[in-house]
C-alpha cells in the first residue's frame, strides 16, 4: 500500500496511514499513462525507423508487453498484498491482452516472458531483457554490449516512468 504523512491538528507528530485504492483506481490511472505513450523515441533510439513496418510493428508490441510487465513489478513494491489481483484484473479485462486476436496472442506471450524474466532481478538490472529484446527484434549492431546498454536505459526509463505515475 501507499503510505501519507499528514499532519495531525494540535500534534507535533505525524502518523502514517495507510492510503487505500480501488482496484479500478489503480488501473485506470495505468491505463491513462499506458495510452500515452507512443514510443516513437524509443523506435528511434533502437535504430527503427518509420519504413521499417514489420520490425516497427514487432517492436510496438514488443514494448507494450513490456510496459505492462513493468507496471506489474512496480504494483509489487507499492502494494505488495494487492499486487497480484491488480495485475491479474488488468490481464483479465484489458482488451490488448484479453481479446481471442492474433495480436493479444502475441502480447501475452511476450508479457509472460518478460514477467519471467523479471522475477529474478526484478528492477535491480534490465540487461536480460535487453538481451532477449535485441533479439526477438533482430537488433544488430557491431557492438552488441552498447546497444544492450542502450536497451536497459530506455526500459529504466520506461520502469521510471510507470512507477512515477503509479497512482
Amino acid at each position: 500500500m501507499l503510505y501519507s504523512t499528514p499532519a495531525l491538528a494540535g500534534s507535533s507528530a505525524a502518523r502514517i496511514t495507510k492510503a487505500e485504492y480501488e482496484v479500478s483506481e489503480v488501473i485506470d490511472f495505468f491505463q491513462q499513462l499506458f495510452d500515452s505513450f507512443d514510443f516513437a523515441h524509443e523506435l528511434q533510439d533502437m535504430g527503427i525507423s518509420r519504413l521499417q513496418i514489420l520490425r516497427r510493428k514487432k517492436a510496438l508490441r514488443e514494448l507494450k508487453a513490456l510496459c505492462i510487465a513493468f507496471w506489474g513489478l512496480a504494483l509489487e513494491k507499492s502494494f505488495p498484498e494487492d499486487a497480484e489481483a491488480f495485475f491479474s484484473t488488468y490481464c483479465a479485462q484489458s482488451p490488448i491482452i484479453s481479446s481471442r486476436s492474433r495480436e493479444a496472442a502475441s502480447i501475452r506471450a511476450s508479457l509472460d516472458t518478460y514477467c519471467r524474466l523479471l522475477e529474478e532481478k526484478k528492477d535491480a538490472d534490465f540487461s536480460p531483457i535487453a538481451a532477449h529484446l535485441a533479439e526477438k527484434l533482430a537488433l544488430n549492431d557491431a557492438d552488441m554490449r552498447r546497444l544492450q546498454l542502450k536497451l536497459s536505459l530506455i526500459m529504466r526509463s520506461l520502469y521510471t516512468t510507470i512507477f512515477k505515475h503509479l497512482v
